[in-house]
């Protein structure tokens, strides 16, 4: 199991570190080899409302014990498109019943719509105090080449980590080579490398992985035989992995997937190679209301196909998720071990106006958690044509994100390792949700009517 998931891991961690919109519109995302469940087709967009509504403030509740507890109050304001230029957050104080503010991020976006930086500041009780930034910065063909995070250290912004990607594009803009450095230890370093094989279509059918070694880049792993349901949307069908041993190739795991006629995987199988034959080692089967995930189990071969774990998932109406349930298979059955579930309400315009949680334990079963309550404006009439691309913030995170330049759509929270941890559904400038997660890197893919984007982001 870990052999057949570090390619997976470690081009996850590389290739979605491009915010949405590139990952999507730029030519980057033309050569990227999906980790093994980001190709499963997202759940379906939840209904639509006419006209359309942004988000203008979300009061954040938690459980205490036999009530609810207010904690937290975000106020957001716009660009006259759907940017979010500012997110006010307020603590409430029980003794004068008023919110006092305590942080805010301020955005900032070029011509095109898209996120150059992302500030954070935290109030002293008289005045805003910078605490940490998010840069950006993009090549002529919409490619990110520069997301890094800093802190304010008094006089100056200090880079803590971060990325910097250079591109080679072939006269079709498609990417030929990526080449990636992270800061480490006050300097920015080379780290990772990408090759890709084009054929004439512009699909990958070779992607080489390279690794700084000191001085000179080293071959770590490739994918080759790569053929695709859908390149576009990462959607692979066939992939075979090496690794290279110091003097050539050596076979790791083979990758075989199909599809519904809807594009929506079905089965996703893994084999290890034993140094003649390719052997079964895990697999991965779906299955779709319509075009919503309704579940997902993991089997392990042992001579047969042996349940390891599941995953159920069901929404309301609007395609809004109404829980996720997590089992693993012991002695012939399946016993639950964790699980979220919403309870919605919505106004007369199908927004989402309460989302109240519950988290499941075993031991306690299930338990209040957090709640939202939303509240809209109309934006009808605004421009929207300034909104080509999608970024997130804040990031790092602790209990929400923010996702700029999104209608309503699907979202889905894969951990590293591939694991889906959280659909949710969003509408404009609709916060969402990871308090439940716990801290590490994870990676939202995002599905509207329109595509199908991804970006990293970091737990608290």
């Amino acid at each position: 199991m870990n052999t057949k998931l570090a390619f997976f891991t470690v081009l996850l961690a590389i290739t979605m570190v491009l915010p949405a919109w590139a990952a999507n519109n730029g030519p980057a995302n033309q050569n990227k080899l999906a980790i093994k469940r980001l190709s499963t087709q997202a759940a379906a967009t939840a209904k639509l409302s006419s006209p359309t509504f942004r988000l203008k403030d979300q009061l954040t509740l938690g459980w205490i014990s036999t009530y609810w507890d207010t904690i937290q109050k975000n106020e957001f304001t716009y660009t006259q498109s759907t940017l979010v230029l500012q997110n006010l957050g307020s603590t409430y104080i029980p003794s004068t019943g008023i919110y006092i503010p305590n942080q805010r991020s301020n955005n900032v976006y070029d011509g095109q719509g898209r996120m150059t930086s992302s500030t954070t500041q935290f109030w002293d009780g008289s005045t805003w105090l910078n605490s940490a930034r998010n840069i950006y910065t993009y090549d002529t063909q919409g490619s990110v080449t520069e997301e890094s995070y800093s802190t304010w250290n008094g006089s100056t912004w200090a880079v803590q980590f971060g990325s910097k990607y250079a591109y080679t594009y072939n006269a079709s803009n498609k990417a030929l080579t990526m080449t990636e450095q992270t800061f480490d230890n006050g300097s920015w370093v080379n780290s990772y490398k990408e090759i890709y094989t084009l054929n004439a279509q512009n699909d990958a059918t070779e992607i080489i992985f390279q690794e700084w070694d000191v001085n000179i880049w080293v071959n770590a792993q490739r994918g080759i035989n790569l053929t695709w349901n859908n390149y576009s949307q990462f959607k692979y069908l066939t992939a075979t992995v090496q690794e290279w041993n110091g003097s050539q190739w050596d076979n790791l795991m083979k990758i075989v997937a199909t599809y519904n006629t809807n594009g929506d995987m079905l089965t996703d199988t893994y084999q290890d190679w034993d140094g003649s034959a390719w052997l079964n080692s895990f697999r991965y089967l779906y299955t779709y209301t319509g075009t919503l995930i309704a579940s997902e189990i993991g089997q392990d071969w042992n001579g047969q196909w042996d349940n390891a774990y599941r995953y159920l998932y069901t929404y309301d109406t609007y395609g809004n998720d109404v829980s996720s349930t997590n089992y693993y298979f012991s002695a012939g059955n399946w016993l639950q071990d964790g699980g979220l579930r919403h309870t919605y309400t919505y106004d007369v315009n199908t927004n989402v106006k309460t989302d109240i949680q519950e988290a499941y334990d075993p031991f306690s079963m299930w338990e209040f958690t957090i709640q939202f309550i939303n509240s809209y404006d109309n934006v009808t009439g605004v421009n929207n044509a300034i909104v080509k691309g999608i970024s997130i913030f804040p990031n790092p995170a602790t209990t929400q994100l923010i996702i700029n330049g999104l209608d309503n759509s699907s979202i889905k929270i894969f951990s590293m390792a591939g694991q889906l941890v959280s659909t949710q559904a969003v509408t404009l400038g609709m916060p969402v949700d990871i308090s439940q997660l716990t801290r590490g890197m994870y990676t939202l893919q995002i599905t509207n009517a329109e595509r199908v984007i991804t970006q990293k982001f970091i737990k608290q």
